[in-house]
């Protein structure tokens, strides 16, 4: 079945499971909301599959799903694993790259176009993320950022 193909005699769409590995990694609707740039409702009713999800978001979120799950794996193997915390963290993590790795499969449905502007979103997205942890020097933002 392809992800926005409606099911017979209701209008209601599959929801990808990149949903659901977002979640499982502690990412609610509202979180989402704010990387894409839109409305919580209309995450909402992506999800709850009452309106097809772009191809372009889907792709999208898919490589923010991924970098979320190799950011905590990074942080799994940091932290040790004698801690209770950390078992649940990594079912968890475990969930989420299942997840990923379903939607993953999906995705070599999409068009390439709509792979190409997801992932051009997504470098944007990073880069963001990327600036938002460099440290600023007083009065030179832009020289913290050439000595990184």
């Amino acid at each position: 079945m392809n992800l926005n193909q409606g099911f017979k005699g209701e209008r209601h769409f599959v929801s990808p499971p990149v949903f659901g590995g977002l979640e499982k990694l502690g990412h609610n609707g509202q979180n989402i909301a704010e990387i894409l740039g839109v409305s919580p409702p209309s995450v909402s009713k992506w999800r709850n599959g009452h309106v097809p999800i772009p191809d372009e978001v889907v792709a999208l979120l898919t490589l923010v799903l991924a970098s979320f799950v190799e950011d905590k794996m990074v942080q799994n193997s940091k932290n040790g694993e004698s801690t209770e915390l950390n078992f649940y963290n990594r079912v968890a993590l475990d969930a989420a790259r299942e997840d990923l790795a379903a939607q993953e499969k999906i995705n070599h449905n999409l068009k390439s176009t709509a792979v190409r502007a997801g992932a051009i979103r997504f470098r944007y997205w990073w880069n963001i993320q990327l600036r938002n942890q460099l440290p600023i020097i007083k009065g030179r933002p832009h020289a913290a950022m050439a000595s990184a």
